[in-house]
């Protein structure tokens, strides 16, 4: 979902997360943040209201463009403190409306993920996560994530059958992520659970593009809440050719054979580096989740209050060269943040069942 509609779906769907505080913030964050981008100076009031969390990034799939499964990761494998986290969530989770717990790595990995979930919950925060499926085979673990408190979790399958999945999926159980969903829906409508959220998400390659109406079918078939079709990221011309659909309505990029590029001009500025922050695993902090190894830490917040490193010298020097210009920065070049255009693809189309 586009980062800001997902702040505003978050606020009307979970409205015990509004608070007077959490608006005043809303309020204060807005206002720097259109302040910034009109004098192009990095003027910062409030904290985030939307924080990433990175449980770990360790993952038990090898997905080809995915750097925790490609092997292009550099930075150490790990997992989060819980205690840690802890810390962080009473120092700014009164400013927070939402907290995704990804990045890289699958979230279940983590032996203590839904703890991690039930200390946001306590301060009536917003809580979604993205995982691939796999760690749903235990009656325990399917009512764990029921009873953590666990507003909407996303599920990746992105084929309608073994091969197709695996296509991308890459030592992954097609069978075993569709029990596993089945599992959740199951136990979610035995308790009268409203969730977590099922949001199953599919990818469109060229391999698997012609399986929409069978993702649909499946989706109803399994009593998902939530069909997420979305446009697939890549990073060379050789996953271009590979990868990117026939149909050129599924795609983000234009592509002639040999070079790609995002369909429309990136704008100056990022409103991410505003109402969106990312929290790694280590404490270390990220401009947004296009920073996969942390080439721009921006502080650590398991040495720092998470407060000095919003407003500290770092992070006001990105925001800085981010309002001049997006050109100069490497992982913004492939970013659809804040774009908007004529053109035909949406990053996600998202629609219920």
């Amino acid at each position: 979902m586009p980062s800001l509609n997902a702040l505003w779906l978050a606020a009307r769907t979970y409205r015990y997360a509004v608070t007077p505080k959490r608006i005043s913030n809303l309020l204060l964050n807005a206002t720097s943040m259109g302040l910034a981008h009109a004098l192009r100076k990095p003027i910062i009031w409030g904290y985030p209201p939307w924080l990433m969390v990175e449980p770990t990034n360790i993952c038990n799939l090898k997905c080809p463009m995915c750097p925790s499964g490609n092997g292009e990761m550099t930075r150490p494998l790990g997992r989060m403190d819980v205690d840690a986290f802890r810390v962080l969530i009473d120092e700014i989770g009164d400013y927070l409306m939402l907290v995704s717990f990804w990045n890289q790595g699958e979230p279940f990995i983590h032996k203590q993920f839904t703890e991690m979930v039930r200390i946001a919950k306590a301060k009536k925060i917003p809580t979604l996560t993205s995982t691939n499926g796999h760690f749903f085979h235990s009656t325990e673990a399917v009512r764990e994530v029921i009873a953590c408190g666990l507003d909407e979790m996303i599920v990746s399958l992105d084929g309608t059958n073994p091969e197709s999945y695996r296509k991308y999926r890459v030592g992954g159980d097609f069978q075993r992520v569709l029990d596993g969903v089945q599992a959740v829906c199951t136990e979610k409508k035995r308790q009268h659970s409203k969730t977590p959220i099922i949001n199953l998400q599919f990818i469109i390659f060229q391999h698997n593009e012609g399986e929409i109406d069978e993702i649909k079918r499946l989706a109803r078939e399994y009593g998902v809440d939530k069909l997420t079709l979305k446009t697939a990221q890549i990073y060379t011309s050789e996953q271009a050719r590979e990868y990117l659909p026939q149909n050129d309505a599924y795609r983000r990029y234009d592509y002639d054979g040999a070079q790609f590029s995002i369909r429309t001009k990136r704008p100056h500025g990022c409103h991410q580096l505003w109402y969106k922050t990312v929290v790694n695993w280590d404490g270390r902090v990220a401009p947004c989740c296009f920073d996969k190894n942390v080439d721009y830490e921006l502080g650590n917040t398991f040495d720092t209050p998470f407060k000095q490193v919003w407003t500290g010298k770092r992070f006001q020097t990105f925001r800085r060269n981010i309002l001049h210009s997006r050109d100069h920065t490497p992982m913004c070049q492939n970013c659809l943040e804040g774009v908007k255009g004529n053109f035909s693809v949406e990053t996600r189309i998202e629609q219920t069942v």
